[in-house]
């Protein structure tokens, strides 16, 4: 039987926090929640690769994994607060999850969380079309009918219309170089083709593959996410070798939350903490998760201001 990754996932997270936050700081964590204090802590406790990987994740679900943990005797909640311990049960089941993650190598949702699902959807939609075109095929079902992903695909082949041949296959050549690196195991390869969709092929859905490999729908989510990863990283970093998947993949990797990027106006016009707190109405506290933020994503920002020797 096949152990619920969600929850071996879960487990993971709140090892590595060290009972520092709450089971609570894990959803937040995995859906994306977009505060300083979950910015912070995805970094500060090497959980920055998770953040925002599960986006869609119902809070009722994340409670059914960790009732699941706790009834199966590997936590236990102290409180309603969510503060909790782990027992000796849980070092052997880290140990199996933590030898299933060292083939993620490639996962980062701290820096692509924002581009994944657009970039995704783009990509899939203009696999298709291409497909097609190939076979000299003009009726089919897009996979997608969201206006703006079809106006970015339309302007997309609008610009390659004169050389759509030879660029859909240097894709294919791209395509096949990236997914057959030894960094990509086969299973990454097989999940990501068999998402797309093409000429008389419709791509299947993440519970559809989990039923015909199975695997735990949960982790084929996450081993197609790692291979996007990759793609995106190999566009972004190497775009003179792969200038197709360059031209689909543009780099939108993450910001300043608004509310810290506001903070950081004032800290660069000389404005003190105090004098933040009174021009922003907010709490010293609030401020001080700013300047937090800040510093992990700026590693030029000088913190020699707030901090003493």
């Amino acid at each position: 039987m096949v152990r619920p990754y969600l929850n071996d996932l879960i487990l993971h997270c709140l090892f590595r926090l060290k009972g520092e936050r709450t089971v609570h700081s894990v959803y937040h964590l995995l859906s994306g929640k977009k505060s300083s204090q979950t910015i912070q802590d995805c970094r500060i406790f090497d959980l920055a690769v998770y953040f925002c990987t599960l986006p869609l994740l119902e809070r009722n679900v994340f409670n059914k994994a960790v009732s699941e943990l706790e009834k199966d005797g590997i936590i236990t909640l102290q409180d309603e607060k969510g503060n909790y311990l782990l027992h000796d049960k849980s070092v052997k089941i880290l140990e199996e999850f933590h030898k299933g993650q060292k083939r993620l190598t490639h996962l980062n949702g701290y820096l692509y969380h924002r581009s994944a699902q657009i970039h995704w959807r783009r990509f899939a939609l203009l696999f298709q079309v291409l497909s097609n075109s190939v076979h000299q095929n003009k009726k089919y079902y897009a996979v997608d009918r969201d206006m703006t992903v079809q106006s970015w695909v339309k302007s997309w082949i609008g610009r390659n219309k004169h050389k759509l041949t030879a660029v859909t296959a240097s894709l294919h050549d791209e395509l096949q170089q990236l997914l057959t690196l030894p960094e990509i195991l086969d299973l990454q390869a097989e999940i990501f083709i068999r998402k797309c969709s093409g000429f008389h092929r419709v791509g299947y859905n993440n519970h559809q593959i989990k039923s015909q490999l199975e695997l735990d729908e949960t982790e084929v989510h996450y081993l197609f996410l790692d291979t996007l990863h990759f793609l995106f990283r190999s566009a972004f970093e190497e775009a003179d070798r792969y200038p197709v998947l360059s031209s689909i993949f543009t780099d939108e990797r993450v910001t300043l939350t608004k509310s810290s990027a506001e903070t950081w106006y004032y800290l660069k016009q000389g404005y003190s903490i105090e004098e933040i707190v009174r021009i922003r109405r907010l709490k010293k506290n609030t401020i001080e998760d700013h300047i937090v933020e800040i510093a992990l994503q700026s590693p030029n920002f000088d913190v020699s201001p707030f901090l003493n020797n």
